[in-house]
């Protein structure tokens, strides 16, 4: 399993930075906003923290006091992201437990390097678990695990998935179709059900673009799994090719068999669903050398269906893989006008929601001024701004304690 390390960052631009650099080799989870950062840890537990010294809601000896009270994070590794004219910082974090710092702007071969030094000494999240006594974490703390999915491994769903029993309604039966599909990783033949798309009539749009429709709701039925090798994908990419040297990762895959559900049917199981969704991520990840636009969109449906079951937590951390996705897009894919005005918009909604202003308020004038931008888009983005205005002013208005 990768390690998972967090990068709590102020700046975009070095957040960004920071998550291309590490992905290929770790689970980054990049955030921009220290009160998410610490709802998250509700959640997940991080193997290394990565922490800007100067973040807006808490200064990063602020950060450390609360990381090295909770005997969760209290024997996990921090790093200071700092600026060489911040050596007061500096010290205060040592003097608080800080493993050590990197001077910004840093290098993909040193963040690389640290982080590897530290795992090397054996400072992870492993070495803390194994050195913390039984009667600290037993037996109350099992009671209190989310119940897994039947048959999940310990790799499949991230910590804080539970098994949901949300309700999917029949959809229209005349819109769908069996279809035969071909699969690209074992070549065996895929019978699954497909949206018949000209049928559909909308019934509402969300701001974060999700589109609802009458009679069905599209979502739980966007994904296809081979039954063979359980290789899954958006229809559209069902059928991609997958390049020879990637054929290898099959092994990967192909474990996580017990985990497919009944795709053939038309009625679906919400547990499926996720199944499938995550399936597709890591899909993604082994066989596609492009996939950052297919990965962006998997963690926006996962935050709408983890919104449906009316788990916030999971949400939040959903939501905060889809900014992340999708700034990974803007940043590396070339895409049309019309594309990228859109991109702007969700990652200016999707930042709103994480309470980031200043990056919502900059992707919805990027969104706002894009050329050969479509029309509802620019009156999306100009209500957009007109929302952060009024949560500033609002701000402004509270009376000072």
């Amino acid at each position: 399993m990768r390690r998972v390390v967090f990068i709590v960052e102020n700046d975009m631009t070095n957040l960004s930075d920071g998550r291309n650099n590490l992905s290929d080799v770790y689970d980054v989870v990049a955030l921009n906003s220290g009160a998410l950062f610490l709802a998250i840890l509700k959640n997940v537990t991080p193997d290394l923290i990565l922490l800007d010294t100067n973040m807006p809601e808490m200064n990063g000896d602020e950060m450390v006091k609360k990381l090295k009270s909770d005997a969760k994070t209290a024997r996990t590794p921090v790093i200071f992201l700092t600026t060489l004219s911040d050596k007061q910082a500096v010290l205060k974090g040592l003097a608080l437990g800080v493993s050590d710092f990197i001077v910004k702007p840093f290098t993909s071969s040193e963040l690389l390097t640290r982080l590897e030094a530290y795992f090397n000494k054996g400072e992870s999240k492993s070495a803390v678990r194994a050195s913390t006594p039984a009667s600290a974490d037993k037996p109350s703390a099992e009671a209190e695990k989310p119940t897994p999915p039947s048959g999940a491994s310990a790799d499949f769903f991230p910590e804080g998935h539970k098994r949901y029993d949300l309700a999917i309604p029949s959809p229209q039966e005349d819109l769908l179709s069996r279809k035969t599909f071909i699969c690209p990783l074992c070549k065996q033949k895929v019978s699954a059900y497909s949206v018949r798309t000209v049928r559909l009539s909308v019934a509402d749009q969300s701001k974060t673009f999700r589109i609802r429709h009458n009679g069905i709701d599209t979502i739980h039925y966007e994904i296809i799994t081979c039954p063979h090798c359980c290789f899954s994908a958006f229809e559209n990419s069902f059928e991609a090719s997958i390049l020879p040297a990637l054929r290898k990762n099959i092994d990967q895959i192909d474990i996580y068999k017990d985990h497919i559900g009944a795709t053939d049917s038309i009625d679906r199981n919400i547990n499926d669903v996720f199944a499938g969704y995550y399936l597709a991520l890591k899909s993604a990840e082994l066989f596609h050398k492009r996939s950052e636009v297919n990965i962006a969109k998997i963690w926006m449906r996962l935050m709408w269906l983890y919104g449906d079951c009316e788990d916030s937590e999971m949400e939040a951390i959903a939501t905060t893989k889809a900014q992340s996705s999708y700034l990974d897009v803007f940043s590396t894919t070339e895409v049309g006008p019309k594309a990228f005005q859109q991109i702007c918009a969700i990652i200016a909604e999707l930042s709103l929601l994480m309470g980031d202003l200043a990056a919502a308020k900059k992707f919805f004038f990027n969104a706002k001024t894009a050329k050969d931008g479509v029309r509802p888009i620019v009156i999306q983005a100009e209500d957009g701004i007109e929302r952060i205005r009024e949560i500033e002013q609002s701000a402004q208005d509270e009376p000072q304690e």
